[in-house]
């Protein structure tokens, strides 16, 4: 991935966080496949914390889910 670093899968393995090198304030991305999906789901966690990203995209990820549920 183009721009990523500190790649880290999380959950199932279907939720990978990951800071962007090309910007400074190092807030934590994530980066979702569904099976269901073509292409990949990105969202930012908004936090710099590690922790606190990985319950935020555990949360993003239920709202991903229950989406393509519908």
């Amino acid at each position: 991935m183009a721009h990523a670093e500190n790649q880290i899968k999380v959950g199932d393995g279907n939720i990978l966080l990951y800071q962007r090198d090309d910007v400074e304030s190092q807030i934590w991305q994530i980066r979702i496949k569904l099976p269901s999906q073509k292409n990949y789901i990105r969202r930012s966690t908004g936090v710099t914390d590690f922790e606190k990203a990985k319950e935020k995209a555990f949360q993003i990820y239920g709202e991903v889910i229950q989406r393509d549920k519908q």
